[in-house]
Order: structure tokens, then sequence, then C-alpha cells
């Protein structure tokens, strides 16, 4: 699996290329060219037609791993995804961490249905494993999140609505 793969700087895609034309590598040290036999899956965020067109991705690289393309939209572009992925995530994190089970507030579950997560499933995995530690109690509120200001008030019910107290801001709650 290689991740960023529109990352990858052209030297290196040359290399890839050739390991994938040839179905062979010499390892480091080594004099002769060893058989290889893989599947290769790779992930990029760029658009790599585009990277092909400003000269920082080869045209022959990228014909020859787009034989099966998967479209996945950002976190922010999938409705309630968001909420199940906290759900899982939380559970992991709370497994892993060995905390004690925790239920998402109303107020964290607007923040994470509203926020636009540019990090996409990497800054929710942090979220949730922050909040895993960091919840006072059994319900994590907005604040346990860590998610930037702009954003928990975003998530805040409409005016008039009651403040939600969040841990360590300035003030104690947001209106």
């Amino acid at each position: 699996f290689l991740d960023e793969l529109g990352e990858l700087p052209l030297p290196m895609q040359v290399a890839l290329l050739r390991v994938l034309q040839e179905r062979e590598v010499t390892r480091i040290g080594d004099d002769a060219a060893r058989a290889v036999d893989f599947r290769l899956v790779c992930a990029t965020n760029r658009d790599l037609d585009a990277e092909v067109a400003a000269g920082r991705f080869r045209a022959d690289l990228l014909y020859r791993v787009r034989e099966v393309t998967v479209e996945l939209p950002p976190l922010r572009a999938r409705g309630d995804d968001a909420l199940a992925l906290a759900a899982q995530l939380l559970a992991e994190a709370e497994a892993a961490l060995g905390t004690a089970r925790h239920q998402l507030g109303a107020d964290a579950r607007a923040a994470i249905a509203t926020y636009a997560w540019p990090g996409n499933v990497r800054e929710l995995r942090a979220a949730m494993r922050r909040a895993a530690v960091m919840a006072a109690g059994p319900t994590i509120g907005v604040g346990d999140l860590g998610l930037p200001l702009a954003a928990l008030r975003a998530a805040l019910p409409s005016p008039g609505a009651p403040a939600v107290a969040l841990p360590g801001a300035s003030g104690g709650a947001l209106p």
C-alpha cells in the first residue's frame, strides 16, 4: 500500500515504474535482480491528472496504477458517516487506551456532524482519542473534542439556547 502516491518525487516515480514494468527489484547490496509478485494499492488526495499536466507526476506511471479507481469523498461530504465513524473510533480508542466507556453528548454530535474535518478520518480518530482521555464524565462534550473554536460555535444551538460549557475555554462557556 502506497499512501500519498501524489507526493512521490519524480526519481522515485521512475523507480516504481521500473518495478511495475519489470516485476523485479534489486536489493541494496545485491548484484542480481529478484522477481517480485505483488498487488499494488495506492491512495492520494491529489488530482493526479492535474499533477501530470503540471509535470509533477509521470503520465506513464498514472496509466499503470489507474487500473481500478475508487473515488472516496472527504468525510465532510458523507453526511452521517462522520457520526457512525466517530462512535466506532471512540470505542476503539477506549479499548486501546483502557478508558471507561463514554457517550457522545448532543453538542459533541452536532460538532462532529457540522465540522468540515479537513484532516478527514485521521483528524476524527485523533479527536476521539483525545475525547476518550479528556472527558471528565461518562458523556463527551464538544469541548472534549479539541476542535477549533469557530467549529465549536458553528455546532452550538441557536441564540437563546443555554450555553455549553467548554473545558479550558476562557469565560467557561460559549453563547
